[in-house]
């Protein structure tokens, strides 16, 4: 049987961000993050992010690039999902109110205009409405040139397109703020006045790679177009698109379109923050096996008497939609082939036997490399603005081996020479196999050695499979990494290796869900003082291992059954 292909795509959209809000706007945040944390984990770990608009509240004013700083950071910290993997549309909060007011007349002109197709081609074919655009949306810019253009492939005023090599999906951002009012009392509602160019569109079109996954994102309902605009869009979208993600209206719902043209999901996602006693503040996590089109949408909403986010109820039974029966059976059996309770004890049993007898986990003396472990201390590093001359470079958070095995972050683990960098490797390794039932997610521990990454990432796989405890008859591995139920441990990695980082970054980009964990010289990661951008898909967090202090030194030197006087030693 085929593993199937499964991806997961977090949608957010209408933040509103607000230095006026900000300390109602926090609290809604950090509760996003805990839940994100809690449910983003396996299959479900978001291969991308489509933020739909509307970021700010009144772009000019509230900064977008602050907006990224205090909300999607925190998502992509939560999330494992770079930079790389954040897509993002403008809304008509994200157009400059004062651009507008400026060249109102100019508005009141191409608005009139909205409902002829011709017209607003016309206009777009001349590139009459280039500059005024650019000066509207050049905060929102700022920002999208920040997340990064390496994916982008197609740019015009009206749409964008993105290609994902590595996931072959395409991703086409359409801007349905162009001719928005902002608000603007002169200009009035946008309702039926706004208007996308067909050439525009079918200039993007040509871009989609043949055989691709499609997700088309804007910020509005097709219905807030004018009609000419909305018919087309609407069957452009029906013969296109795989997926359309939106929001504006604040207002959660999915549906599953099944017409000639082809098949349909769309989601209007709730608005992540309006007013936190707001009930329609939410967010929705799509995951969908692609070949069979079979879409789960769990919905998630705020609920601020408690101060959680959680299945939205109110929405959907069991805040979950599913896009038919079928899907709902699947997403009940094959997207979870692996019994958990089965699969936990596998780990704790017969891949813990097997690892006990591997010579690398055989210490001093005999001993198992386990019973000679001591912990040195660790430091968590973060990372602050360096343009913040009010703050340092990173700080330190002290962090325990409990906190990595029971963590979801992919982390760069990295110290001195001779600081037990992969002696910390095979205790996670073991203690992962021996608590397997206790953990919060159970993984199978692939330890790999960084110089045995050779010739591509299909000889990576096999040298993976090679070390797959326990053999891979029973469980496919292909079927654990794409469910993330794998920790992937590279020791010693050589960032400066471009011929082995670049056959890794290939490897984490065809298998995000999997745990990564790196360890590595300090003079590596920190030649200068700051710390490598690994240019992975996925995000990684920093630990330090330092220098074992006196008790530790103590337990060490005792653990190793020396008859010398312990504190003499010392």
């Amino acid at each position: 049987m085929s593993v199937p292909i499964i991806n997961t795509i977090l949608h957010l959209s209408d933040f509103h961000y607000s230095k006026r809000k900000i300390r109602e706007q926090e609290i809604v945040i950090d509760a996003l993050v805990k839940d994100l944390e809690t449910i983003c984990i396996g299959h479900r770990k978001p291969d991308l992010v489509v933020f739909t608009g509307d970021l700010v509240r009144a772009a000019g004013s509230d900064c977008h690039l602050e907006a990224y700083d205090f909300f999607i950071s925190r998502v992509s910290s939560a999330t494992g999902c770079s930079d790389e993997r954040i897509f993002i549309v403008p809304g008509n909060h994200d157009a400059d109110r004062g651009v507008v007011e400026a060249n109102s007349s100019l508005h009141e002109q191409w608005r009139k205009q909205s409902s002829d197709l011709d017209s607003i081609n016309k206009l777009f074919e001349e590139g009459v409405l280039d500059s005024v655009i650019k000066q509207k949306f050049s905060n929102y810019s700022d920002l999208e040139k920040f997340l990064g253009t390496g994916s982008q492939i197609y740019e015009n005023v009206f749409a964008k397109v993105y290609y994902l090599e590595a996931l072959n999906i395409d991703v086409v951002g359409i801007n349905t703020a162009v001719l928005s009012s902002t608000g603007t009392k002169k200009l009035g509602q946008d309702e039926r006045l706004l208007g996308v160019a067909e050439y525009a569109i079918r200039d993007a079109l040509k871009q989609l790679k043949e055989g691709s996954f499609k997700i088309f994102a804007g910020h509005h309902p097709l219905d807030m177009l004018s009609q000419s605009s909305s018919k087309y869009l609407r069957s452009v979208l029906q013969e296109y698109a795989d997926v359309y993600l939106f929001g504006h209206m604040h207002d959660p719902v999915s549906s599953h379109i099944v017409g000639f043209e082809g098949d349909l999901f769309s989601d209007q996602a709730g608005a992540v923050f309006t007013e936190r006693r707001d009930p329609h503040i939410g967010y929705s996590l799509i995951t969908l096996e692609r070949s069979k089109k079979y879409f789960e949408a769990h919905l998630r909403a705020y609920f601020s008497d408690r101060n959680v986010f959680d299945a939205a109820l109110g929405v959907v039974d069991s805040g979950k939609f599913y896009s038919s029966q079928e899907a709902r059976e699947f997403w009940r059996t094959v997207a979870n082939p692996i019994d958990e309770t089965q699969f936990r004890k596998h780990l704790g049993t017969t891949c813990l036997k097997e690892l006990q007898a591997d010579p690398e986990h055989i210490g001093h003396k005999a001993k198992p490399v386990h019973e000679l472990f001591v912990c040195p201390p660790m430091l968590r590093k973060i990372i602050e603005d360096p343009s913040d001359e009010d703050s340092p470079s990173d700080t330190d958070k002290p962090v325990g081996i409990e906190e990595i095995l029971n963590g979801e972050d992919n982390l760069i683990i990295y110290a001195a020479p001779e600081f037990g960098r992969s002696t910390l490797l095979l205790e996670l390794q073991y203690r992962m196999l021996c608590e397997s039932k206790e953990l919060k997610i159970a993984r199978s521990p692939i330890k790999i050695d960084f110089v045995d990454i050779k010739t591509n990432s299909n000889a990576l796989l096999r040298t993976i499979r090679g070390r797959l405890l326990g053999g891979d008859s029973e469980y496919s591995l292909e079927a654990l990494l794409n469910l993330g139920l794998v920790c992937l441990m590279f020791d010693d990695v050589a960032f400066g290796d471009p011929k082995r980082m670049s056959i890794l970054r290939e490897f984490v980009t065809l298998y995000p869900k999997a745990r990564y964990i790196f360890s590595s010289l300090k003079t590596s990661v920190a030649p200068y003082g700051t710390h490598v951008v690994p240019e992975m898909p996925i995000h990684f967090a920093f630990i330090e291992l330092c220098t074992l202090r006196r008790k530790e030194m103590r337990a060490l030197v005792q653990k190793f059954g020396t008859d010398s006087n312990v504190e003499k030693m010392l």
